[in-house]
């Protein structure tokens, strides 16, 4: 079993003894320092430098879940997350269609490690994996692990209005012996980016990584790894090769074909679980015009 698997495995034990604790997604980590332990987590706005990080979960956990989650986000991302109040009913409905059918694949194939990537900047794939996050845990009761292999352009801690202090880039610097993770909820858990060296695809191509990968797989139901675009620089296809599926998504009408082909066949064909359609608009699809209907008379039904 790898060092990391096994500072999972010793850190459930100390819950047990130690005074304070809250039940998180990794097998009850305790709350207080974990001396013996390899696993570090981090609150959510950290006492230390990231050198030397304390070792203490913050539960979000209240009777209003997602509005814990989504308190600290920025303005900018209010409008566009699921359980926020002012993304359309239909966008979200759509979000769990994506994760049914993720489901569904799980079961018949036992995928657990998905990335999300995309032929160009500005497509939505951030945006994308972060909805699918939040619905495979709120809507589906899974347990994920939300991860930023960005290293060059993060972004995953400012949809949840996270300070990136450490991160992906701390596991590989420590040897897999420092596990910076966020508690956001019971069933909702984030890996920030953290703050790379000069070589991020050196970090990314680190065993460290896929050893970390493999065994958060063993703790979480899903693991979603959010990765640079496919077209432009090799990031991506280097974390494809240690995750077991991918999702592509393209923005409509204005990612080329051609991109789109040589990015699906960059990260391999027999990868792709599905392509994701993003930025299209509610009268563009097919019946569209009956979904704000039917979700309008649904919401006056309740009133």
């Amino acid at each position: 079993m790898s060092r990391i698997g096994d500072a999972l495995k010793r850190a459930a034990a100390q819950a047990e003894a130690v005074e304070g604790r809250v039940d998180l997604p990794m097998e009850r980590p305790s709350a207080g320092v974990l001396e013996d332990s390899d696993l570090r987590i981090y609150a959510k706005e950290p006492t230390g430098p990231a050198k030397a990080p304390v070792t203490r979960h913050q539960s979000e956990t209240t009777a209003s879940d997602t509005g814990r989650v989504l308190a600290g986000q920025p303005a900018e991302w209010n409008r566009s997350l699921v359980g926020a109040q002012e993304i359309p009913e239909v966008a979200v409905e759509q979000y769990r269609r994506l994760a049914g059918s993720l489901h569904d694949l799980q079961l018949q194939r036992g995928i657990k490690t998905l990335m999300v990537s995309s032929a160009l900047p500005r497509e939505g794939k951030t945006l994308t994996i972060t909805n699918l996050a939040l619905t495979l845990s709120q809507s589906y009761g899974r347990r994920v692990l939300l991860i930023d292999a960005d290293l060059r352009h993060p972004s995953i801690h400012e949809a949840f209005g996270l300070r990136n202090v450490a991160g992906l880039a701390d596991v590989v610097r420590s040897g897999g012996r420092v596990t910076p993770i966020i508690e956001l909820s019971e069933r909702l858990s984030v890996l920030t980016a953290g703050h790379p060296d000069s070589n991020p695809l050196a970090q990314l191509s680190s065993p460290h990584v896929g050893d970390f990968l493999r065994a958060a797989a063993q703790q979480f139901d899903w693991v979603l790894v959010d990765t640079p675009p496919i077209g432009l620089i090799s990031d991506a296809q280097t974390v494809a090769r240690i995750c077991e599926a991918a999702l592509f998504v393209v923005a409509a009408g204005s990612t080329p074909y051609a991109l789109v082909q040589r990015g699906i066949a960059e990260l391999g064909e027999d990868r792709i679980a599905g392509i994701v359609l993003n930025r299209m608009r509610q009268k563009d699809l097919p019946n569209g015009e009956h979904y704000g209907q039917y979700y309008s008379s649904g919401l006056n039904a309740r009133l």
